[in-house]
């Protein structure tokens, strides 16, 4: 409240940076360790090919990631737009008495 109103600004994006760095970090954590088992387990010795790649499972998780994502957005949006039509109803009954 001391900097204003661009401190609004200057957090939300420290924390945007901050949230897509988190998630960067998970995914190549997770590419890696999936590369590594699967090129152990399967394919051993051989060479696996783009099975054994951490862009593969990087491109999965991802892709199985996004219909829960998709759904927890247009149920935030749901709420959202309740609340919003609660608040604009009161304010239409506040006016009116």
């Amino acid at each position: 409240m001391v900097a204003g109103r661009k401190a609004i600004f200057w957090i939300a994006s420290i924390i945007s940076i901050a949230s897509f760095g988190l998630m960067m970090i998970y995914f190549i954590v997770f590419g890696d360790t999936m590369k590594s088992l699967i090129a152990q387990l399967v394919f051993g010795k051989n060479d696996g090919g783009m099975f054994v790649t951490r862009g593969f499972y990087v491109i999965l998780l991802a892709a199985s990631l996004f219909p829960l994502i998709i759904r927890k957005e247009l149920e935030e949006l749901k709420i959202a737009s309740i609340i919003l039509f609660v608040g604009v109803a009161s304010f239409l009954l506040i006016l009116t008495f």
